[in-house]
């Protein structure tokens, strides 16, 4: 093989690889940093948590259906609200363009006694 190499290379030898154990060692230094207090930390992750857990602001998202489809009447106990997917989308989007995205809001409707009810596009059945 290494006439083949000689070959391709040229007659001068190649440098041999260092062994990696043969690396000096390197010495480690962790650093102490004052820590945050048990309280502090549990009431930021409590924060952190409501945040993360209401990704859309609903309260918007239900002042817009009411501008949308009731003229900006409040939305009172009784109400329903009959939309295609595609224009719930155009009112209140989402990332992900699923009936199953708008589960937080149906849920905050029912609250208020209004009911969402998603139709079916008239162009995607046949």
């Amino acid at each position: 093989m290494q006439s083949m190499f000689s070959t391709l290379w040229g007659d001068e030898p190649q440098p041999k690889r260092q062994d990696k154990s043969a690396r000096p060692a390197v010495a480690v230094v962790k650093h102490e940093t004052e820590s945050a207090s048990p309280e502090e930390t549990s009431e930021i992750q409590s924060k952190t948590n409501t945040c993360s857990r209401t990704k859309h602001d609903i309260n918007g998202d239900i002042k817009r259906l009411s501008e949308a489809f009731f003229s900006g009447h409040e939305l009172q106990s009784g109400f329903v609200i009959e939309t295609t997917l595609h224009d719930l989308l155009a009112v209140c989007p989402r990332k992900r363009r699923r009936k199953d995205a708008y589960k937080s809001l149906i849920h905050a409707l029912n609250k208020k006694g209004v009911e969402l009810i998603f139709l079916e596009n008239s162009c995607m059945r046949n």
